[in-house]
């Protein structure tokens, strides 16, 4: 009688789980400050508010009477350039400071803003300008003038001690009327973020300073890199 093989079972082969990748999450950026320069307080509904910044009351980060500033505002229909986020407030273009550069108290201070940061941070540094003065045809208003009479205006801006706008002429710029911004990212060594405008031709100016914190601090060296936003 012949015998019956016995069938040899097939392994059942055994899985490895595979292990889920753990994704870092992005830095998300955070807003330090926001500075309506000139004018009353704004609400922002994506952040802290723009903090006032007015004639009786300037903004405590300001030089205000070493620099011998003065608020400004106008009642133009304006527009603003399509880099200008969406959440920032048009009316913030509306008012700004300027420095009248007389230079009767103390000629050597210039406008100066000073923001208490984290050196261990990188920051993002906005500047947001408008020129309300000169105009590129007949004045419609009586605080208004030709650019090809009164101009032009152009000053330098420091940040950190390293110069990131040098000549610049808002109204060649962005024209009459019309909110642009610039942005530069930096760091601090001190602790303390120092923001210049250096005087030139006509008066230095501004309408909103927003400081927006970007993450942990990557090297020690102060970047200061024009991001055009």
């Amino acid at each position: 009688m012949t015998p019956t093989p016995t069938a040899t079972p097939t392994p059942t082969p055994t899985t490895t789980p595979t292990a889920t990748p753990t994704t870092t999450p992005t830095p998300t950026e955070r807003v330090e400050y926001r500075v309506n320069v000139g004018g009353q307080r704004l609400d922002a509904p994506d952040g802290p508010d723009w903090i006032a910044d007015s004639a009786n009351s300037p903004a405590t980060y300001l030089n205000h009477e070493a620099s011998e500033t003065t608020v400004s505002n106008t009642t133009d229909p304006i527009t603003v350039e399509d880099n200008v986020s969406e959440s920032v407030p048009q009316k913030m273009f509306k008012t700004n400071r300027f420095e009248q550069g007389s230079g009767l108290f103390n000629p050597s201070e210039e406008m100066t803003w000073t923001f208490p940061v984290d050196p261990d941070r990188e920051y993002e540094v906005r500047i947001y300008v408008m020129e309300e003065y000169l105009t590129d045809g007949e004045p419609q208003q009586s605080d208004e003038a030709a650019y090809t009479e009164a101009g032009p205006r152009s000053f330098d801006v420091s940040i950190e001690n390293e110069t990131v706008l040098r000549g610049y002429n808002p109204f060649l710029e962005h024209g009459h009327d019309v909110g642009g911004v610039n942005a530069f990212q930096t760091t601090s060594e001190d602790g303390t973020l120092t923001i210049q405008f250096h005087r030139g031709e006509e008066n230095p100016i501004v309408s909103g300073i927003e400081i927006v914190d970007k993450g942990p601090r990557d090297s020690g060296v102060t970047d200061t890199t024009t991001t055009n936003r």
